[in-house]
């Protein structure tokens, strides 16, 4: 079974939410976008929520088409992910969620005990 909690749920403004249909269809589209492009078209009250979930999406279409994508990578190519552990716990149970779906053998204990976060909810 695949896990589907989320607690990371903002509401963002009509432009941002376009930003990020535009931000997926060119994915979709095989078109180069790269995700801190699409950062400096979005309002600065809402990059920090809204560079969340561009990495979730870009975590979830990266996994459709080959493996699924590291939070650790995210983590080093944005820093000020790190900073909040909630934000760490969110992006690492997606990336939970989606190794399960894939059928991969991983163990919220494996995610726990590698970034020591709270993953009792999973």
């Amino acid at each position: 079974m695949t896990p589907t909690r989320t607690t990371f749920q903002p509401t963002f403004s009509p432009p941002t939410e376009q930003a990020f249909a535009a931000f997926e269809s060119r994915w979709r589209a095989d078109v180069p976008n790269l995700i801190e492009q699409v950062l400096t078209t979005i309002d600065p009250e809402e990059n920090d929520n809204a560079l969340v979930e561009l990495v979730r999406i870009d975590m979830e279409l990266a996994s459709a088409v080959g493996p699924v994508r590291e939070t650790r990578n995210y983590l080093a190519r944005f820093p000020r992910l790190a900073v909040d552990p909630l934000v760490v716990r969110e992006l690492l149970f997606e990336e939970f969620r989606l190794r399960k779906a894939r059928g991969e053998p991983v163990s919220a204990s494996e995610f726990g005990d590698r970034y020591e976060i709270d993953r009792e909810s999973w």
